[in-house]
């Protein structure tokens, strides 16, 4: 799974427009459970961007395994190449420019996010390990 709990539209794409960012909400109490095999990785866990004043906070990841590469196919072709090429997997990851009044767990890290969809599967990491 690429992405299993986005805060709005800068997960997909990275079209900056603030008329189409949305505000509020919580996101609390979820659980990702993950084996590390081949079909049991996610790319990010909860990512936060384009959407203002949210609330996220006790998620418990610490059962996941993160990974993937960036596709070939995404916009500037493959890994390193374009300025919105998304951060390496992990579990908490949200955008400051995009995410302003928010209110998120400690373990949320600060990034440039657009095109997270673009990562696929191949390789893993457990981010609580390393």
């Amino acid at each position: 799974m690429k992405q299993t709990i986005a805060a709005q539209n800068y997960v997909a794409g990275s079209y900056n427009n603030s008329a189409y960012f949305t505000y509020g909400g919580n996101v609390y109490g979820n659980t990702l459970i993950a084996s590390g095999s081949s079909n049991g990785v996610f790319g990010y866990g909860v990512s936060v961007a384009g959407h203002l004043r949210a609330t996220v906070g006790y998620n418990d990841l610490s059962q996941a395994a993160f990974g993937g590469t960036r596709s070939a196919a995404c916009i500037g072709g493959p890994e390193g190449v374009s300025p919105y090429a998304p951060p390496s997997p992990q579990a908490e990851v949200y955008d400051p420019n995009t995410s302003t009044g928010s209110d998120l767990a400690s373990a949320f890290m600060p990034e440039t996010l657009a095109f997270l969809i673009c990562k696929v599967l191949i390789g893993y990491i457990n981010s609580y390990l390393d």
